[in-house]
């Protein structure tokens, strides 16, 4: 399990995040599914300054768990939930899906995974982060929480520790896990994934 707090990249002039739609890929991850709708379900907003927020899930198959767990959830959230079938096998499939769909819906997609949780305020702290550096882009660690019953050495090893950096710092890349992207940077740069890496 991975839990996800913000941290910053990527200064530009970048226009001032409004409204932003939250991206979740899921692949037969029902339970982690529902941990991270429950969380977004309980975010929290301390910075100030109107942001329109709606939420996409988009599942990595036809005939999956996904629609009925989002159906669940839905009036537990604050905002719209969107949900979608891609019945193309393959993670970049399911981003690509995400990023032609984010690219019409706000001026920022936030994504996170379906094995991750964020914090209460992870979603205020991105788009605070990009509101004072001005960033097309930003990023933030995901952090490890381990289950009962990992052996010690497992998490005194600090193999699933990443790099973290000070807020402000310039990245030349980051991951899709903790992000909030400018929509208006995919659409002006038409980026995809690869397809070729399944």
């Amino acid at each position: 399990m991975i839990a996800s707090t913000p941290l910053t990249s990527g200064r530009t002039e970048a226009k001032a995040c409004s409204s932003v739609v939250v991206c979740v890929p899921t692949f037969r991850r029902p339970e982690g599914l529902r941990r991270v709708l429950q969380a977004l379900a309980a975010q929290n907003f301390r910075h100030g300054g109107r942001t329109d927020i709606s939420l996409l899930v988009v599942e990595n198959e036809t005939e999956g768990p996904a629609r009925a767990i989002c159906d669940a959830q839905r009036q537990a959230l604050q905002w719209p939930m969107h949900f979608m079938a891609e019945p193309r096998r393959g993670t970049p499939h399911t981003r690509n899906r995400i990023l032609e769909y984010a690219a019409k819906a706000a001026d920022f997609a936030a994504f996170i995974d379906d094995d991750e949780f964020p914090d209460e305020y992870w979603l205020d702290e991105l788009v605070h982060a990009q509101r004072t550096y001005s960033a097309d882009v930003v990023v933030g660690p995901v952090l490890p929480v381990f289950e009962a019953g990992v052996p010690r050495w497992i998490e005194q090893g600090g193999f699933f520790e990443r790099p973290r950096w000070q807020s402000g710092t310039e990245l030349d890349h980051c991951a899709t896990n903790n992000a909030l992207v400018s929509c208006a940077a995919l659409r002006a740069t038409g980026l995809r994934f690869d397809t070729r890496f399944l």
